[in-house]
């Protein structure tokens, strides 16, 4: 009798963390985002293959707070909702918040191949189309958003 006593608050507490596992793996919503995520991976790559892109020319703004490069961020987000501020426009957050010498340029970096930047900054870089704003990127210089200005 006593042994059944303690199988039964060791079945409860089993019940509980295999609940706890479930919820730490995210089931189906966090199957959903990495398929969504893969999914979005594919087209960026497909898009680069289909462009036959071997050259680059963004725009950045370089900030070592990423505090203030998601608020540069949040700004033009706020003022062009489509994520494709004008080159004016991110080129003048270029000019008055970047700590990088190109922001004399606005930001422009002109053209670059595979190899010749950073890897992270690089890989956003090729995968972001023309007109359109990345997301924050970290680099060992600091934090990053770029517009892709032209490619070829």
């Amino acid at each position: 009798m006593g042994k059944k006593k303690q199988e039964a608050p060791q079945a409860a507490m089993a019940a509980t963390d295999a609940k706890k596992d479930k919820k730490k793996g995210g089931g189906w919503k966090a199957q959903l985002e990495e398929e969504e995520r893969a999914a979005k991976a594919e087209a960026e790559r497909l898009f680069a293959i289909k462009n036959k892109i071997k050259f680059i020319s963004p725009r950045h703004i370089l900030n070592e707070d990423e505090a203030i490069i998601r608020e540069i961020r949040d700004k033009l987000i706020e003022a062009y909702p489509d994520g494709k501020p004008t080159e004016e426009a991110f080129g003048q957050y270029a000019a008055e918040f970047s700590q990088c010498p190109s922001s004399v340029k606005g930001g422009l970096l002109g053209y670059f191949g595979k190899g010749a930047m950073d890897a992270n900054f690089e890989e956003v870089a090729f995968k972001t189309p023309v007109g359109s704003m990345s997301d924050v990127i970290q680099t060992a210089n600091g934090f990053h958003i770029l517009m892709v200005v032209e490619t070829k």
